[in-house]
């Protein structure tokens, strides 16, 4: 598109604002430089505090992360797969950490079974990880059933929030659970990571 058109659609846009109308809020953009080594020492960092004696394994996964933090396009982060391979310590330690630390902003952390069960205030903030969806119950909010992931993607389109999620689930699985739309709303939302492979609980 050309300046001139490009200017001419602002215009229209301008004055359709000042009716109440809006485009959607756009997710954040995150542009860490030189992102694998960030990660990969943040990584040992929290491990380090964490469990001292457990070895830190530079992970196929670990570069496709990095990937999205070198840009993120402005999409979300969604790993999802093998148990035990690191999901849920990237989520709930590194990645707020690395978040913080290059200015993107301070993530809320939510296991599922717990959103369920507070869906409003999971709503109030702008980046959130949701943990291990597809393991919740729905939950009955004084007999209206709340749909918690449907309800935080929808205000994640429309306010562009930044989610991360996490899943031991597969493809096939989410979409049985959730149902086509809903999957579908989530590739659309977020970067999709597999991790595969043995569990690093064993090793």
């Amino acid at each position: 598109m050309d300046e001139k058109t490009f200017n001419a659609w602002k215009k229209v846009a301008e004055d359709m604002k000042g009716q109440g109308w809006k485009l959607p809020n756009r997710i954040p953009l995150i542009q860490i430089p030189n992102a694998r080594k960030h990660l990969e020492d943040c990584y040992r960092y929290c491990l380090s505090e964490a469990s001292p004696e457990k070895p830190f394994e530079n992970i196929s996964e670990l570069r496709q992360v990095a990937d999205w933090l070198t840009d993120n396009h402005r999409t979300g982060l969604f790993m999802y797969g093998t148990c035990g391979r690191g999901k849920t310590f990237l989520a709930r330690y590194v990645l707020p950490l690395m978040l913080k630390a290059f200015g993107i902003g301070i993530i809320s952390y939510y296991d599922m079974t717990y959103a369920a069960r507070h869906t409003d205030e999971v709503l109030n903030h702008y980046l959130i990880v949701l943990d291990d969806i597809g393991t919740e119950q729905k939950y009955n909010d004084y007999g209206t059933i709340r749909h918690t992931l449907d309800e935080v993607i929808d205000s994640a389109e429309k306010e562009g929030k930044l989610l991360i999620l996490t899943s031991n689930l597969t493809k096939e699985e989410l979409q049985q659970y959730y149902g086509e739309r809903v999957f579908d709303r989530i590739c659309n939302l977020t970067t999709r990571v597999l991790f595969s492979g043995d569990s690093l609980r064993r090793k």
